[in-house]
């Protein structure tokens, strides 16, 4: 699956654009800080300057509920 990055959830997650759907795309491996921890607004800068504007492709696997990891 493929599309164009759209935000930053936090430093380890992004939103992709596919045509008109919008898919919450955890990064696999990542460990970042929660929005409450310190440097978490450093991790998001990162990653959305990582990020802006990018083509992203990505393999379309397993649908889990965040709250299952």
């Amino acid at each position: 699956m493929a599309g164009l990055y759209a935000r930053v959830n936090d430093g380890a997650a992004i939103t992709v654009r596919t045509g008109q759907q919008y898919i919450r795309v955890r990064l696999v491996s990542i460990d970042a800080p929660e929005f409450d921890q310190a440097y978490s607004q450093e991790a998001r800068y990162f990653l959305n300057r990582l990020c802006y504007w990018q083509k992203v492709s990505f393999p379309f696997g397993k649908r889990i509920k965040l709250d299952e990891i």
